[in-house]
C-alpha cells in the first residue's frame, strides 16, 4: 500500500470540467450509473451531495450521496482506475463517515450471483465494506435494472423506507416509473 497525503474532500455543486472528470471516473467503475446529464441537473438538488477526493492535486475519487433527514444513501463510490488498491477507498470511506457523524449510512453492492465471472470482484468488494470499513448486512436486498444488490450499512438502524425515499426523491416520479427499484427482506424474493 502506498502512502498518500492528507486526502482532500470538495463538494461540487454546479457543471463544470472537474465534475465531469468525477463522473468519468463514476461511469468507468460502475456500469449501471445514471446517466450523465442526470447526476448533473440532481447535483444542484438540496439533498444531493456529490464530492471528489484529491490526493494533493490528484482527483482520485468521487461519490454521489442522497440525503435524507438523518439517513445518507452512498449512491455512488468509485476511485480511479490506476488509484485502486491503494487504500483510497477506505480513507474516502472514513472522511464520509466523518462528514455524516451524526447520520445512518448506507449503500448498494452487486450480490455475487451464479457462476458470474465477476463474482471474485464482488466478494472482494463485499469484504471490503464489511471486514475493513465496519459496514454491516442490513438484511434488505435491492433490484435495480435487473441487477440485485447487497444494501449494506453503518452507523445505526437501517429502516427499508429510508433507502426507497432517497430513491424516490433522486429518481422523481417519471423516474421511478422508469427505473422502478425494488427493496425487499433477504428472504423474500422481489415482486
Amino acid at each position: 500500500m502506498e502512502k498518500f497525503t492528507q486526502l482532500k474532500m470538495k463538494r461540487l455543486i454546479s457543471h463544470s470540467p472537474e465534475m465531469d472528470k468525477a463522473i468519468e471516473i463514476i461511469a468507468a467503475e460502475i456500469h449501471d450509473s445514471p446517466p450523465k446529464f442526470i447526476l448533473i441537473k440532481k447535483a444542484k438538488k438540496y439533498y444531493i451531495e456529490f464530492f471528489t477526493f484529491y490526493d494533493s492535486d490528484n482527483l482520485i475519487g468521487a461519490a454521489y450521496n442522497a440525503i435524507e433527514g438523518d439517513f445518507v444513501n452512498i449512491m455512488l463510490l468509485a476511485v480511479e482506475k490506476n488509484e485502486q488498491s491503494k487504500g483510497y477507498g477506505s480513507k474516502i470511506l472514513s472522511l464520509m463517515k466523518e462528514r455524516y457523524l451524526d447520520k445512518r449510512i448506507a449503500l448498494g453492492i452487486e450480490e455475487p450471483v451464479g457462476t458470474d465471472t465477476s463474482n471474485e470482484q464482488k466478494e472482494k468488494r463485499k469484504r471490503f465494506y464489511i471486514d475493513k470499513n465496519g459496514f454491516e448486512f442490513s438484511g434488505t436486498k435491492m433490484l435495480l435494472n435487473k441487477i440485485q444488490y447487497d444494501v449494506l450499512t453503518f452507523n445505526g438502524d437501517y429502516k427499508l423506507k429510508d433507502m426507497k425515499r432517497t430513491y424516490k426523491k433522486f429518481l422523481g416520479f417519471v423516474g421511478s416509473l422508469i427505473v422502478r427499484p425494488k427493496f425487499f427482506i433477504a428472504e423474500e424474493q422481489p415482486k
